[in-house]
């Protein structure tokens, strides 16, 4: 008796394509879509994202400094920074207004509570994203510039 056929060997003996003349299987042309920097469209949806978490996270600090009434004078260069984050939600913004919310949360320790250490965790977590994506967009933005300035290279020259 003969072994039981294995996998591969029922898939190709069910197969549409065994089925036909070899002159049956003519594959169309296949349509190569235009380059897309995948990264750089990531990284844009990246920042559009943070923009908007940014501005939600600039009114619920507003808010706070309105109702705290500026008890300290540092707490008006936040609500600056604050409104300039709100306004203007780029990176580098961001990460100053962030770092000034980090500051104000761990600057009057020991006496602090524990959702004083949570909002430093994450406001510090959040400005060094904004960090690393200043520093991506300019590397990307150093990338572009070199290869535009990059003499060309063609085949048998």
């Amino acid at each position: 008796a003969h072994p039981p056929p294995t996998m591969a060997a029922r898939r190709r003996s069910r197969s549409p394509a065994r089925s036909r003349p070899d002159d049956a299987l003519v594959v169309p042309p296949v349509q190569v879509p235009a380059a897309v920097d995948v990264p750089a469209a990531a990284s844009e949806a990246s920042e559009a994202v943070l923009a908007a978490f940014m501005r939600f996270w600039a009114v619920q600090q507003a808010l706070m400094l309105m109702f705290t009434q500026l008890a300290r004078s540092s707490d008006q260069l936040q609500a600056c920074l604050v409104g300039a984050a709100l306004v203007y939600p780029s990176p580098l913004i961001s990460a100053a207004a962030l770092a000034s919310r980090v500051w104000a949360n761990t600057s009057i320790a020991p006496f602090v509570w524990e959702s004083h250490l949570w909002c430093a965790q994450t406001d510090l977590t959040l400005m060094l994203g904004f960090v690393y994506l200043t520093k991506d967009r300019r590397c990307r933005t150093r990338a572009t510039a070199a290869a535009a300035s990059a003499p060309a290279v063609t085949a048998g020259a």
